[in-house]
């Protein structure tokens, strides 16, 4: 039987699992989109909105690796681990409403890879587990 350690962890990875997935559906709806047809383009509205995402897109990866363990140290490892993933989900969001506005697919994907790559380091592993408790 699993103690109370591991299951909450194992209920994390879970999490973790369908976050990291819906990330993939972004990339499959902008494709979808751009293979039937999305809004036209606006250059100037979009170039704003690229440099306001890639900003906020900054200011989080930044809240997620320095501010975080700070500013959540009496959450529980559960609410810090789906904090930081809403986080990086926010980051994805932002590539698929700049592709949804007619963003080229450069735009998209390096919206995606970067959310996809902190989704990779922000897995809910023992080691983190341990880190976060200061064990």
């Amino acid at each position: 039987m699993p103690n109370q350690k591991e299951l909450a962890l194992k209920t994390l990875w879970i999490l973790w699992g369908v976050l990291t997935y819906t990330v993939l559906i972004y990339g499959l709806i902008g494709y979808l989109l751009q293979r039937f047809g999305s809004l036209p383009p606006q250059p100037e509205f979009l170039g704003m909105l690229t440099q306001l995402f890639a900003g906020l897109g900054i200011a989080e990866t930044f809240f997620l690796f320095f501010a975080a363990p700070r500013f959540l140290a009496k959450a529980g490892y559960t609410l810090y681990c789906i904090i930081r993933w809403s986080c990086a989900e926010a980051i994805a969001i932002y590539g698929l409403i700049l592709f949804v506005l007619a963003g080229p697919w450069l735009i998209f994907g390096s919206f995606l890879g970067w959310a996809f790559a902190l989704f990779l380091l922000l897995m809910p592993t023992q080691s983190d587990q341990d880190r976060y408790l200061g064990t």
